[in-house]
């Protein structure tokens, strides 16, 4: 090894410039470089030696006083060598925290260029799609329309088949991404609950998992209390002035610029459906909402925002949310849950009746699993449900499972999944196990005599 080196040398070596190599004098990184009898500057070996380590340093973002501080540590002689220990152990800290962050970073990154993947893929024309293969989580099935349960409240992944998302509005067509369904009131009736909480919670969600277009969030209006501590009765309705304020701070909630999916929760008897309609469309004209949907409405007010919007010119709702199940409550007794509505057999029959002029539409179902009624003895069914009906229902549903090997709530999804007209059953969890035991309803395909069968117990 040579005692010293030119600064050409040096500057060859690690790439730097003279000018570079006299900064790191001047800065105190490197001791003033000796002359030789000749009068030329050289750098002694122990210099360049602590140049590299000063180069690391630098290049991972220690800080020059702090560079300097360990440089002189370094020249003070062996007795300094804790306190060098000391800096580079907390350099290092710092230098895993962030190798971790970039971790997290390339994950975000992994995702989205796996999410374009997948839409790309997805835009592949049918015939090429059937030739290389159905896509992840329909190879089982028979049935082109067959639909997927879509889990709801957390943020939990729901693939879909391509052939049957091209039916969907937008939102709902985001191939191989996750469908999350909330509310701007969720969750006003827990104690000390001021409404946001689901929405908040799910923007901040969002922000920190990098989360952007891969994921569709459905959010509902017009339910939120005007009175802290008040219920249903001082909901905020649906006038367009409320309809206004409601969407802006579900943006703002969210974090988007744009709602994917935007219901009317509930009815609103005080304000005519030419306001409210008028004020969905505005906030669709001007970006902020790409698709309408209506939840908890009768049909006849399905029909009369129809009729508003088709004259108008404005954007109709397509999406449809009510509570819907295998079993069925009695009609003539009002459910436990006094915000839900449970769909009819008029509205399955107006549905059908849209579809046949050429307007389609996505009926979701919430509750579709009854609150865990179906499996859970703490969980009772509500007094609606008790009824003849349900207890041939449940036996018809025992002896499915029974044949397919899955539980009550697989068979459940299953003969949702299978429903003409198509029903998209919204399912929450509160566990790994209860999503675990959802997303293998997705290989449980019942049979048409099977699906006949529970469809026709009464």
């Amino acid at each position: 090894m040579k005692d010293y080196y030119t600064p050409g040398e040096v500057a060859e070596r690690f790439g730097l410039t003279l000018d570079t190599l006299r900064y790191y004098e001047r800065a105190g990184l490197l001791r003033r470089v000796e002359r030789a009898s000749n009068g030329h500057r050289r750098y002694r070996s122990d210099d360049v030696d602590l140049l590299d380590l000063v180069r690391c340093l630098r290049e991972t973002d220690m800080p020059i006083a702090r560079l300097r501080d360990f440089a002189e540590l370094v020249r003070g002689g062996e007795h300094t060598i804790p306190d060098r220990l000391e800096v580079l152990q907390g350099h290092q800290r710092l230098l895993d925290a962030r190798v971790e962050e970039l971790r997290r970073r390339q994950t975000t990154i992994q995702h989205k260029i796996d999410y374009y993947a997948g839409v790309l893929a997805d835009d592949v024309p049918e015939a090429a799609s059937v030739a290389g293969g159905a896509p992840d989580a329909t190879h089982h099935d028979q049935r082109p329309d067959r639909q997927r349960p879509v889990p709801g409240g957390d943020a939990v992944r729901q693939h879909h088949g391509r052939r049957h998302l091209r039916r969907h509005p937008r939102p709902l067509r985001r191939g191989r991404g996750a469908f999350v369904d909330t509310a701007d009131c969720y969750q006003f009736w827990i104690e000390g609950g001021r409404g946001d909480e689901s929405e908040t919670f799910l923007g901040r969600w969002r922000r920190e998992r990098g989360v952007t277009d891969e994921i569709v969030i459905a959010t509902k209006i017009g339910a939120q209390p005007t009175v802290p501590g008040a219920g249903l009765e001082a909901a905020e309705g649906l006038s367009a002035e409320a309809v206004a304020t409601a969407a802006e701070r579900s943006r703002q909630c969210l974090g988007v610029h744009t709602l994917d999916l935007l219901y009317a929760h509930r009815e609103d008897p005080d304000t005519p459906v030419e306001e409210t309609m008028e004020a969905l469309a505005r906030l669709v004209s001007e970006g902020t909402v790409r698709e309408l949907g209506l939840s908890n409405h009768r049909t006849w007010r399905l029909e009369r925002s129809r009729a508003v919007t088709q004259a108008h010119g404005w954007p109709r709702p397509r999406v449809l949310q009510y509570r819907y199940s295998y079993l069925q409550p009695r009609g003539d007794v009002p459910l436990a849950s006094a915000g839900h509505m449970h769909a009819t057999p008029e509205l399955f029959d107006y549905v059908r009746a849209e579809a046949a002029q050429g307007r389609e539409h996505v009926v979701v179902a919430y509750t579709s699993l009854l609150s865990g009624a179906y499996t859970r003895p703490d969980r009772p069914l509500e007094y609606a449900y008790d009824h003849p009906g349900t207890a041939a229902r449940l036996a018809a549903l025992d002896e499915v499972a029974r044949e397919t090997g899955a539980t009550r709530n697989q068979v459940v999804l299953s003969w949702l999944a299978g429903h003409e007209p198509s029903v998209v059953p919204l399912v929450g969890v509160s566990s790994v196990a209860q999503l675990d035991e959802a997303l293998e309803s997705l290989d449980l395909t019942l049979t048409p005599a099977q699906h006949a069968r529970l469809t026709a117990a009464r």
